[in-house]
């Protein structure tokens, strides 16, 4: 098993991996594009607004295999009749497409990826959604959304509704939401915590500036990022970190995600992918090959596994971000973005140690019984692979 990796010249100028499936890139003016992981396949959505009738085309990539695969479209027709409403959110679970619409209208359409000429299944809400592109999967059968009161749960097994309130009237629309097992966290030029335990809330004013934000969660913290900063608030003690990070960007962030004490941020009106270390606080950026649309109605996401982040624009791209080294777990393929700031910036003048095995790989070395010339005194015989974490293989060979 093989992924096809973004690797970077040893100067540091990054590739990024482009993958044509159909020609469904012909225009910049629409478009909408989604990513999504569900079982290792990342699937996308690919909105076409320009063409008559309206079309949300959808293909997907097997994280194992490196296959591509364009599954087909459908039209807004299909939608209830949606053409002229944007494509809000999309998820999949290889079966079913699941979808939502910027509409005054709540609820989510379930697509049949093997009979895309049918009509799509109207499940309404009876709250209306308030955050843009945030769709999640909150288990393998319930989709989560944040909506007027709290948040609102579609279980695809039982094809039901099921809701969480927090707030005893209508909020107006956030920017975004994220989630854990504590609370939910919305943000706009501040951020509202609610905790999911004593069901109360409260407002946050971000520690300096009121830029609108964006945010996600990791490691215990929401994550707010915006134009002038990183932010991290504490779920446990529902405070502000004292340390936050100025960016070196000064754009609107148009999509922020996390994986693996990683930050990935795309931007409106840009060409750059950033990765921010949340450990060490430190920015780096990847080229892309083409300026994302300056237009917030044209939302974009980015679907993550591990370090990988995958991205569908114009074309199709992959990036395995492994920080500042040289060396990933042994073998010599350079796989960093370009690092910003002076005091990283001559690192590739040194030779870094390897990277530390992750928890759940060791390796053991056994003498050379092979009675052949080597230039080895000893050779890695068995590896063990915990069963539980299986599925953070992300690259095999055997030679």
């Amino acid at each position: 098993m093989s992924l096809n990796l973004l690797s970077t010249s040893p100067g540091g100028v990054s590739r990024f991996n482009k993958r044509y499936v159909n020609d469904i890139a012909s225009s910049a003016t629409d478009r909408a594009c989604f990513s999504t992981e569900y079982d290792r396949v990342i699937y996308m959505a690919i909105e076409r607004t320009s063409t008559s009738p309206n079309q949300i085309h959808m293909q997907s990539f097997n994280i194992q295999s490196g296959e591509m695969k364009y599954i087909g479209y459908i039209t807004k027709a299909q939608l209830n009749n949606q053409t002229g409403k944007r494509l809000q959110g999309f998820l999949c679970d290889g079966k079913y497409a699941y979808i939502t619409m910027y509409s005054d209208v709540a609820g989510i359409f379930r697509v049949n990826l093997s009979d895309l000429n049918a009509a799509a299944e109207w499940y309404p809400a009876t709250r209306k959604f308030t955050c843009y592109t945030r769709c999640y999967w909150y288990d393998d059968k319930t989709v989560v959304m944040m909506d007027v009161r709290g948040l609102a749960f579609f279980h695809t097994d039982t094809l039901t509704w099921t809701y969480e309130s927090y707030k005893t009237s209508d909020t107006s629309n956030r920017e975004d939401f994220a989630w854990c097992d504590k609370g939910i966290a919305d943000t706009n030029t501040n951020l509202v915590w609610c905790n999911r335990e004593t069901h109360t809330y409260q407002t946050f004013n971000f520690p300096t500036s009121s830029y609108y934000s964006l945010c996600c969660y990791g490691e215990g913290k929401i994550w707010v990022v915006n134009q002038a900063y990183v932010f991290s608030f504490d779920v446990e003690t529902e405070t502000w970190d004292s340390e936050y990070t100025p960016v070196p960007f000064g754009s609107q962030v148009k999509y922020v995600c996390y994986t693996d004490n990683l930050l990935y941020v795309i931007l409106n009106n840009s060409n750059k992918l950033w990765v921010f270390e949340t450990q060490r606080k430190k920015f780096a950026y990847t080229l892309l090959p083409w300026t994302l649309i300056n237009n917030g109605d044209t939302f974009i996401t980015l679907a993550t596994y591990h370090r990988y982040v995958f991205m569908q624009y114009w074309s199709f791209g992959i990036l395995n971000y492994e920080g500042l080294y040289k060396y990933n777990i042994g073998y010599k393929i350079v796989q960093y973005g370009i690092p910003f700031g002076a005091d990283v910036i001559a690192y590739h003048e040194k030779d870094p140690c390897l990277i530390p095995t992750p928890s759940y790989l060791t390796f053991e070395k056994v003498d050379d019984i092979i009675e052949a010339e080597s230039e080895e005194s000893t050779t890695i015989k068995v590896c063990h692979i915990n069963k539980k974490n299986y599925k953070a293989i992300e690259s095999i060979k055997v030679i």
